[in-house]
C-alpha cells in the first residue's frame, strides 16, 4: 500500500521540480508563444503572453563585471531583479508601452541569477540580458 502511494508522490514531486526549477530562485509561469534562451552570459526572453516568474543563472567566473538589459512591453508590469550574491535587488521595471536600456557594475561572482516578475499578465514583450567582464 505505502509503495502505491509513495511512487506517483514521488513522480509528481519530480514534475514539479523539473516545471519550476529547484534552483535559488525558482520559476513558475504561464506563457504563450514564450521564446526564451540562457547562457553563462546572457539570457533573452520574448513572449506573446507571460504571467508569473522566471529566472536565469549566468555563471561570470569570478570575475567583475557590467550587467546590461534592453527590452520593452507592449501591455503590463513587470520587475527585473539580480543577485550577484548580495541578495535579491530590484533593478529595472516596465509598464505598458514602456522600454529599457540600463548596465550595472556587479561585483567579482560565480553565480550571477535574473529575476524577473510580472504583475499579472504581461503582453509583447522582449528582453535581453548580457555580462560583459570590465
Amino acid at each position: 500500500m505505502l509503495k502505491k502511494l509513495f511512487v506517483p508522490a514521488a513522480a509528481a514531486l519530480l514534475a514539479v521540480c523539473g516545471l519550476t526549477g529547484c534552483g535559488k530562485y525558482p520559476s513558475g509561469y504561464y506563457a504563450v508563444g514564450f521564446v526564451h534562451s540562457n547562457s553563462s552570459d546572457s539570457a533573452d526572453m520574448s513572449f506573446y503572453s507571460f504571467d508569473g516568474t522566471i529566472s536565469y543563472k549566468l555563471s561570470p567566473e569570478g570575475r567583475a563585471g557590467r550587467l546590461t538589459c534592453s527590452g520593452s512591453l507592449e501591455q503590463g508590469d513587470l520587475t527585473v531583479y539580480y543577485d550577484c550574491g548580495e541578495g535579491k535587488t530590484r533593478w529595472a521595471e516596465l509598464s505598458s508601452g514602456g522600454e529599457v536600456s540600463l548596465s550595472e557594475a556587479i561585483p567579482e561572482t560565480d553565480e550571477l541569477y535574473i529575476i524577473v516578475e510580472t504583475n499579472g499578465k504581461c503582453s509583447n514583450g522582449e528582453l535581453s540580458f548580457k555580462e560583459d567582464a570590465e
